[in-house]
């Protein structure tokens, strides 16, 4: 599915954690949303996504 997904220039664009129960209750999974834009889309682009935000964070400074 995420091979799919990267061909059609979809772009990964969230972790969701312990977001997607199984279908008896035993077990919780990570989730991954991934989107396109719709400029992308018209143009054949893909815009990456700045995954480096968080060392610019003052919350997250506390923290390490």
């Amino acid at each position: 599915m995420r091979r799919t997904l990267l061909r059609c220039r979809c772009v990964k664009e969230a972790h969701y954690r312990a977001s997607w129960p199984a279908q008896d209750g035993s077990k919780i999974y990570d989730a991954v949303g991934y989107a396109i834009l719709k400029e992308d889309w018209r143009q054949g682009t893909v815009t990456p996504v700045a995954w480096n935000d968080e060392s610019s964070c003052s919350v997250w400074q506390e923290y390490r």
